[in-house]
């Protein structure tokens, strides 16, 4: 680990749950300042990497909202698809109204804030303080989006995968549906979906009491069964 100082009052503590991002960074301000909006596939494809790689030194994958395709015009045709068919005519009509006040001009950046119905159980959530001192990189953003993980897909090479992995989703998040992963799931070594009812793209952020407790549950029968 490269800066112990981040978990060492955790250890001092005695926690007896110790998480440490794959990623290797540490966000900061309040709901991880933006950390699943300014880095959605690079933070999350990575973490899935990171365990079929590593397999030896990562125990358990954790990764939310993640889709099992890095291709972004199969990802916003499947959440537009899911939008259309599932959303509440409130929760469109929000939607409408939203991008209806934004200015002319308005950078793709600053629009996502008008995205909370297709990104948040509630569709009038203001997720602009989560943004207030985030450093945007658009080129980064756009390169990460394009050809850092255009081709990527979980399948390839699917019997690599043998880290339990557990796939976090939000039922109401129209940017990554969680339906996506239909039938994939299913076909993978070690892999667990489970849906929470009351989240959108942020899970750990929308139920995090559910999430620990979902994810505690989860590494204890994935620990009793290698065990077995």
């Amino acid at each position: 680990m490269a800066y112990d100082d981040r978990v060492r009052d955790t250890v001092r503590a005695r926690g007896n749950l110790l998480v440490v991002q794959t990623n290797n960074a540490t966000y900061v301000r309040g709901l991880q300042a933006g950390q699943s909006e300014r880095q959605p596939a690079m933070v999350r494809i990575r973490a899935i990497e990171y365990g079929r790689r590593c397999p030896r030194t990562v125990s358990h994958v954790i990764t939310a909202g993640t889709p099992p395709t890095g291709d972004i015009p199969t990802l916003v045709k499947a959440g537009t698809a899911f939008f259309d068919a599932n959303a509440s005519e409130e929760r469109k009509t929000i939607l409408k109204e939203n991008y209806a006040k934004l200015p002319p001009g308005t950078s793709p950046e600053q629009a996502v804030f008008a995205q909370a119905p297709l990104r948040f159980f509630d569709p009038r959530f203001d997720a602009l303080p989560l943004f207030a001192e985030a450093d945007m990189k658009p080129a980064l953003f756009h390169h990460v989006l394009g050809p850092l993980t255009a081709t990527w897909d979980v399948t390839a090479n699917k019997e690599s995968l043998t880290v339990p992995i557990l796939i976090a989703h939000g039922r109401y998040d129209y940017v990554s549906p969680y339906t996506m992963w239909d039938g994939i799931v299913e076909t993978l070594p070690n892999a667990t979906r489970h849906v929470f009812e009351r989240s959108g793209h942020q899970t750990f952020f929308e139920e995090p009491e559910r999430f620990v407790e979902v994810v505690r549950a989860w590494m204890a029968r994935s620990e009793a069964s290698a065990q077995q």
